[in-house]
């Protein structure tokens, strides 16, 4: 069997760059990026078709985030529905147009998971 090999910067067309180290497409980046910081922007008014789609865009990298921090499945369960809880209540503190959503809202992940080990045990 033959090896496949990889496509050469000849074999795409002149304006699509591939991240080479994620095999993704840099303009589908920028599309996801740009779609968070819509959402997000349409969620500090209050629109909340805008939030359900920005969880649905954002809960596995948030999830992940808080899984490097957890103990335990059911926490992160439930930091994860924290984090969103807290969005909905921040998100109109974004800085508009400052185009970073996704790290702000893995950074608000980070910051819920890492407050949340300082606390004592809560019952459920």
């Amino acid at each position: 069997m033959r090896a496949r090999s990889q496509p050469t910067r000849a074999d795409r067309p002149a304006d699509v760059e591939v991240n080479t180290e994620i095999g993704v497409r840099t303009s589908e980046i920028n599309a996801w990026t740009a779609a968070v910081e819509t959402l997000l922007q349409c969620s500090a008014r209050g629109n909340r078709t805008a939030f359900a789609q920005l969880y649905d865009m954002m809960a596995v990298p948030v999830y992940a985030v808080i899984l490097t921090r957890a103990t335990n499945g059911p926490q992160a369960e439930r930091l994860l529905l924290e984090v969103f809880l807290g969005l909905w209540e921040r998100c109109p503190l974004y800085p508009q147009g400052s185009r970073s959503a996704v790290p702000w809202i893995l950074a608000y992940a980070e910051q819920t998971a890492d407050y949340d080990e300082l606390l004592p045990l809560r019952p459920m």
